[in-house]
């Protein structure tokens, strides 16, 4: 069992606060991600006479909601990989705020698509967001030195080989590790010449949706 500097026992823990962010046990992103979306819900909830507010402009409400709200939504979730139905669970909640800031009604009511809704926002969804962070972390660690601390954790020596790759797989369906991941999401959103790019610069680009 680990011991404090004072040789008193440290408890086991599923999870823990660190940072303001939540540690699970396994690993896994499912916790974080609702803590996430409460955070930034009760913020939102709390200014719910600012969105309504007739004589303050939709650029405004936006700044804010981008500084007050999103920011709590987004906050650590770079360094997590998600799965399909986290992300969407993040772009419904991100949706339906901007909605209820520019004063939107549901797609079945006001016949505007979110596509829409996000091209007047002039804004992406929130799971395209963090892709762009997790891929700007991916170049500036894997453009570092090779024996920095962050490349150390996510690549093999001084290549681009995920360091997963250096363990026996396990029987059974693999996890899902953050740098293999978003290795394959580079390559599927940039394609294999800007990946090599942004691996050896650090530095990205994507194309606005």
């Amino acid at each position: 069992q680990l011991r404090s500097p004072q040789g008193e026992p440290i408890p086991n823990r599923d999870s823990l606060i660190y940072l303001g962010g939540l540690l699970s046990a396994d690993g896994r992103p499912d916790s974080e991600v609702s803590r996430r979306i409460g955070i930034a819900k009760g913020g939102f909830r709390a200014l719910s006479q600012f969105w309504a507010h007739a004589g303050i402009s939709r650029k405004r409400k936006l700044e804010l909601f981008n500084a007050l709200v999103l920011s709590k939504l987004k906050y650590g979730l770079t360094t997590l990989w998600m799965v399909t139905a986290q992300r969407r669970r993040l772009d419904g909640f991100h949706a339906r705020c901007l909605r209820k800031v520019f004063g939107i009604k549901a797609a079945f009511e006001s016949q505007v698509s979110n596509k829409e809704m996000y091209k007047k926002a002039e804004a992406q969804p929130v799971s395209k967001q963090i892709l762009q962070s997790q891929l700007s972390l991916l170049g500036r660690v894997a453009s570092s030195p090779a024996d920095s601390i962050g490349r150390s954790l996510c690549f093999i020596g001084g290549s681009v080989i995920p360091q997963v790759g250096r363990y026996i797989r396990r029987v059974g369906r693999p996890r899902q590790d953050w740098t293999s991941e978003v290795l394959k999401a580079g390559l599927n959103t940039l394609g294999a010449t800007d990946l090599k790019h942004l691996l050896q610069t650090g530095e990205v680009k994507l194309a606005s949706a």
